[in-house]
């Protein structure tokens, strides 16, 4: 049975547990109001993305650049409620991981489950800081070795072979994504049992995880999770970027009762996708859970 198909079931089957777990009200009431108010303030850039793809469509990339450069900004209230947000939710992500490790490891969920995982808040904070840092530092290298190529090979041709300029570029282009997708991905898979195990195993010391971390997840000997998450995010990014499309009306509706009730239908429909984005992370979070508890099987630790 497949890691999505495990976690997928166990969410099905215990969406009330893992979607708002004994003592996690207020935090679900909190979650929920900054996202309807990132929802808000980010619908005027979110409809100039939409427009932006309907013309990428309709006429062609040249168009699509010049409507790039018309997408306004997001405002300092916008930055500052998604800033609030992503450290809520980094903040909480301890009691729904703790939760998810319960359901995995088939334990009761009482009303000590979520504050054990929210005890783990700093650690995790911490987990993220230094895996960001650290994919800065092998991003700007990927970088710096991708010009060196360009640049060693345009200072060692000849003026007159201006042909072989964009067979150099396309070189160094292709060393750079490759770098920054490699380790993208290693860290996607790191970062998402790494937070895991800070919360699984609490005792152990924080610099310790970043071996203990790679040997859980290479015990698994598959790649599978990894796999399945990376076609979940691809499948779920595409979902979203069509729906995202009914924001806006592909024709005229006039003025008056049917305007005004597109634009509540297409806001609820919005605030559907983002509660879409929360269900998505309580998928990849069980996911997590559950490779874990399969690492420290074969390690022979369960």
């Amino acid at each position: 049975m497949s890691v999505l198909f495990k976690a997928f079931k166990l969410l099905a089957s215990h969406r009330a547990s893992i979607l708002v777990p004994p003592r996690s009200e207020v935090a679900v009431g909190l979650i929920a109001s900054l996202g309807g108010w990132q929802v808000g303030l980010g619908i005027p850039t979110q409809v100039a993305v939409v427009r932006s793809m309907r013309v990428l469509f309709q006429e062609g990339p040249p168009a699509f650049l010049a409507a790039l450069r018309t997408i306004p900004l997001p405002g300092l209230p916008a930055l500052l409620v998604s800033l609030a947000l992503m450290l809520a939710m980094i903040g909480l992500s301890g009691g729904w991981i703790a939760t998810a490790l319960a359901l995995v490891a088939k334990k009761p969920i009482n009303d000590q489950t979520w504050p054990g995982g929210l005890s783990c808040g700093k650690r995790i904070l911490e987990w993220n800081i230094a895996l960001l840092i650290w994919l800065a530092l092998i991003g700007l290298f990927g970088c710096q070795l991708g010009l060196l190529v360009i640049r060693s090979g345009l200072v060692a041709s000849p003026a007159t072979s201006f042909l072989a300029i964009p067979s150099l570029l396309s070189f160094g282009g292709i060393v750079i994504w490759t770098l920054l997708l490699s380790f993208a991905t290693y860290y996607l898979a790191i970062s998402c049992i790494g937070t895991v195990v800070v919360v699984a195993e609490p005792q152990r010391k924080f610099w310790s995880l970043f071996g203990r971390v790679p040997r859980v997840f290479l015990a698994t000997a598959s790649w599978q999770g990894l796999g399945e998450l990376l076609l979940l995010l691809i499948a779920w990014w595409c979902l979203k970027t069509a729906g995202s499309q009914l924001l806006l009306p592909f024709g005229p509706i006039g003025m008056g009762s049917p305007a005004l009730a597109y634009s509540v239908i297409g806001m609820i429909f919005w605030s559907g996708l983002a509660v879409g984005d929360a269900l998505f992370i309580m998928l990849v979070i069980m996911m997590a859970a559950i490779t874990y508890y399969q690492g420290i099987s074969r390690l022979g630790e369960q």
